[in-house]
C-alpha cells in the first residue's frame, strides 16, 4: 500500500551560507554599446565646455555693458539692460532716444514756465519808494 504523503516539491539547490549561484560570464559589451558609452560621454564633454562658453559670453556682455555706460554718462543706467549684445545696443539706442525726447521738452518750455534754480541774489531793499515815516518803521521792524 502506498504512503499517504502528499508529493514532494524539489527545492532548488541553493548553496550553502545563502550565496546565489553565480551568474552566466558576462557578455563583451557590444560595438553599438560601445559607441553609444562613447557618444554619451562626448556630449558630457560638450556640455561641459558648452557651460563654460555662456559663461565666458556671459561676462563679456556684463563688461560690454560697463562700457557703454561709461561712454554715455548722461544716459541712465537703469536704461541699459539686455542679456545679449544685440540687446545691450537696442537698449542703448532706446535710452538715447528717451534722453533726447526729455531734453527737447525741457528746451522748449517758456521762460514763465522755467524755475530759477538757486536763491536769488541778495541784494539791498529799495527804499526809494518809501516815505520817510515808512523808511522809519521799516528800519525799527528790521533790528
Amino acid at each position: 500500500m502506498p504512503q499517504d504523503t502528499p508529493p514532494h516539491d524539489p527545492t532548488p539547490e541553493t548553496p550553502p551560507d545563502g550565496d546565489t549561484p553565480n551568474p552566466e560570464p558576462a557578455e563583451e559589451p557590444s560595438r553599438e554599446a560601445l559607441e553609444i558609452e562613447r557618444l554619451n560621454a562626448l556630449v558630457n564633454e560638450k556640455d561641459t565646455e558648452l557651460s563654460g562658453m555662456r559663461h565666458q559670453i556671459d561676462f563679456a556682455v556684463g563688461r560690454y555693458r560697463i562700457a557703454l555706460m561709461v561712454s554715455a554718462p548722461d544716459l541712465p543706467e537703469e536704461l541699459i539692460n539686455g542679456k545679449t549684445i544685440v540687446e545691450l545696443d537696442n537698449a542703448m539706442e532706446s535710452a538715447k532716444k528717451i534722453v533726447e525726447k526729455v531734453a527737447s521738452r525741457i528746451g522748449a518750455r517758456t521762460p514763465e514756465d522755467r524755475v530759477p534754480s538757486g536763491a536769488p541774489a541778495r541784494r539791498q531793499a529799495d527804499l526809494s519808494g518809501l516815505s520817510a515815516r515808512e523808511k522809519i518803521l521799516y528800519a525799527i521792524n528790521k533790528s
